[in-house]
């Protein structure tokens, strides 16, 4: 898991007049040589015997901890346009707040948080956009819901391949005040939207 990517949608977006492409990354907490079950190095090592090593492996280390960060890169040049650690961009969208400015959905993520988020407590969750070289606050999701993802197979998105599936925010103007909706991880169906000025749960009208 040392070093994976996750994408916000197909990662591509613009941060102030510069088109970049986005993504999260993890650091394991251990030495990644250290964190590989012992009985992984063998089935990697021999693909005829044990065809689905990689993904068996892969699925062993999914709750090893470590610490979250993102990266904004120049889509021309390659050179870092901005980032942190400690945190998590689950989505984005230039719908979702008045005047279509291109909103980021991020978690704030403690180093030695499992990989895959399992039976770690949801943390407060902010709306971001990037203004004058920095991150501004537009507010917080109430309850520290996460939200939920469409998820669609795309074959010509930026350095994800020939088929790469993507992770989009589940977005539906639910009130009818014309932004778009987030739907949110939980167990019954939640919406949450910006009204008047802050993020509130939202009904149908």
């Amino acid at each position: 898991m040392d070093g994976c990517v996750h994408y916000p949608a197909d990662g591509l977006s613009n941060v102030e007049g510069t088109d970049v492409v986005m993504f999260n990354y993890f650091t394991l907490q251990a030495d990644p040589n250290d964190a590989i079950p012992d009985n992984c190095d063998a089935a990697l090592a021999n693909s005829e015997t044990h065809p689905n090593a990689f993904d068996e492996c892969a699925e062993e280390q999914r709750d090893q901890p470590g610490t979250w960060g993102f990266q904004a890169l120049d889509l021309d040049t390659g050179t870092g346009v901005t980032g942190g650690t400690g945190a998590y961009i689950w989505g984005m969208s230039d719908k979702i707040l008045p005047g279509n400015e291109m909103a980021y959905i991020v978690e704030h993520v403690p180093a030695g948080s499992p990989f895959n988020f399992t039976g770690a407590t949801t943390n407060p969750i902010h709306v971001y956009t990037h203004e004058n070289g920095g991150f501004v606050s537009q507010g917080m999701i109430p309850s520290n819901m996460r939200p939920t993802s469409d998820h669609s197979l795309h074959s010509d998105c930026l350095s994800t391949g020939n088929q790469q599936l993507i992770h989009d925010l589940h977005l539906e103007d639910r009130n009818g005040d014309g932004l778009m909706d987030i739907k949110m991880y939980t167990a019954t169906e939640t919406w949450v939207g910006y009204v008047n000025g802050q993020w509130q749960i939202v009904t149908d009208p």
